[in-house]
């Protein structure tokens, strides 16, 4: 399937492999060979065996094949929703953060609970999903659902920032950029912000740029800021207003250098 150790990849012959050790029960494979099919309803045919086995593996694949609708098997939120629960309570830690993260904002069918949310959230998190720990952070920094906790937003931007979330970083960095629950350290703000940029998230690199330019943690360095505010411009991630704003350093950082 990969092409490994010396091997010519053959995603035919992966397919057949998959399909003997699927037909002989192995969970895993009947997933495998579900995910090959371009046919909805075959895969599932594969992955519902699977599932019947207590295959986490099988729930996310399924999920967004109820969920979305592709092809020839038509969208059931519900039966969706059914089997996202299922991996959730299995110790798959994409579909805990997932199941997390619907009671965060809520669905068709599924209320808002902080509570809940924050349990899946934390079990995802501890397996070390990264999306899940970003979202507990934000949860407890912005407070939408929950009383404002800056120390353990802190704790989970942290985690989310080890294992490389973007977003996670660039938030850390604020944190540290103001004195946010933490003590003021420019240097550790730089350092955060442009690991976030360097991975191409947008705020990041324009906010960068504005750090080049003022020697917030660095030295200033007007080049280097001309380069990340075009960074965050041409950014096609880059939502209007944060194009907007680089477009306006950009323009101010010209006028006066």
């Amino acid at each position: 399937m990969y092409g490994r150790n010396g091997v010519i990849m053959d995603s035919l012959k992966a397919a057949e492999l998959f399909e003997q050790s699927a037909k002989m029960g192995f969970a895993k494979a009947q997933v495998e060979r579900g995910c090959m099919e371009k046919s909805d309803s075959v895969a599932l045919k594969w992955l519902l065996k699977a599932a019947a086995q207590d295959c986490h593996y099988a729930m996310r694949p399924l999920f967004s094949i109820y969920y979305n609708g592709y092809n020839d098997v038509p969208k059931n939120v519900e039966e969706a929703y059914k089997w996202l629960k299922k991996g959730a309570e299995l110790g798959n830690p994409w579909c805990q953060w997932l199941w997390g993260y619907t009671y965060h904002f809520g669905d068709e069918g599924i209320p808002v609970n902080a509570k809940l949310a924050i349990y899946w959230l934390e079990k995802a998190a501890n397996q070390k999903q990264p999306e899940a720990a970003s979202e507990l952070a934000e949860i407890y920094d912005y407070a939408d659902i929950v009383e404002r906790d800056i120390n353990k937003a802190i704790y989970w931007y942290q985690n989310a920032s080890d294992l490389n979330v973007s977003s996670a970083q660039y938030n850390l960095a604020l944190h540290y950029l103001h004195g946010d629950g933490v003590d003021v350290d420019k240097e550790m703000a730089f350092d955060l912000m442009k690991k976030s940029a360097s991975s191409g998230y947008a705020p990041a690199q324009n906010n960068l740029g504005s750090m080049f330019v003022d020697g917030r943690g660095c030295q200033k360095d007007i080049d280097s800021a001309k380069y990340w505010f075009k960074q965050a411009f041409n950014n096609e991630n880059a939502d209007e207003e944060t194009k907007e704003s680089a477009r306006h350093n950009m323009r101010i950082l010209i006028a006066n250098y």
